[in-house]
């Protein structure tokens, strides 16, 4: 799922509660997508929170670059779910970047003073 979706639309706290709860039930992970996160939480129709995120979604990841960061997306794995050796697997399939400090210190900096949300 996505929050926004594509089309603009927000989920509310109930509704991703109710979607959290059918996975739960059906024992699959619930991921939301968060490439425009930023704008979905900052809405003034929107009622969650990245609290409300963490606690629902077993994983979602914060999107940079639809908000203005030079590059970049922080995966978060909340319920001590990450895999066996996840830096290694995203490693060896050329997807962790050799400057991802840099990306760090984007996120760092955009989390600070509320930038982000």
């Amino acid at each position: 799922m996505s929050h926004p979706t594509e089309y603009g639309t927000l989920y509310s706290k109930e509704e991703l509660k109710e979607l959290s709860d059918v996975c739960r039930h059906y024992n699959l992970p619930l991921f939301m997508d968060g490439a425009r996160l930023g704008y979905g939480l900052m809405s003034d129709n929107s009622d969650l929170t990245i609290e409300d995120i963490a606690k629902y979604c077993d994983i979602f990841y914060i999107g940079g670059t639809k908000i203005g960061a030079l590059c970049g997306e922080a995966i978060v794995f909340t319920k001590n779910n990450e895999p066996a050796n996840f830096t290694t697997l995203i490693k060896q399939h050329g997807a962790l970047l050799a400057k991802g400090r840099l990306t760090g210190i984007q996120f760092l900096e955009l989390f600070t003073d509320d930038l982000y949300f």
